[in-house]
């Protein structure tokens, strides 16, 4: 690999007639990105983690797309609103828009009244 990557830098100086002189270390890198490139773009198509995900996007400089996914203002299972006393224990599927924590139907407006302030 290394002997065919010499070849192709001075074959690639002859038929490019560069008058200043292209740093071999910095050809070989461009060769060996230009050979991996389609295997790295294969694998951003199947499932990888999303560390790997990331350092493949940035060598190949594509924008990382976010995706958030916000938690459901509805809860899967009641709770106890965390604004309301324990004696009245009010049980709620509701959550608050910004925290996401449980309140009740009084103390619900988008976001709960402990968030507004």
């Amino acid at each position: 690999m290394d002997q065919a990557g010499i070849n192709s830098n001075i074959i690639f100086q002859i038929v490019k007639r560069d008058r200043q002189k292209s740093v071999r270390r910095k050809y070989l890198f461009e060769l060996g990105l230009q050979l991996v490139r389609p295997h790295m773009e294969r694998r951003l198509t199947k499932p990888i983690p999303r560390k790997l995900k990331e350092s493949i996007m940035n060598i190949l400089d594509m924008k990382i797309e976010e995706k958030v996914d916000p938690p459901p203002a509805k809860l899967l299972k009641q709770t106890r609103c965390i604004l309301c006393p324990r004696t009245n224990d009010r049980k709620t599927k509701t959550a608050c828009a910004k925290c996401f924590k449980a309140v009740c139907s009084n103390h619900r407006a988008e976001i709960c009244t402990e968030c507004l302030k």
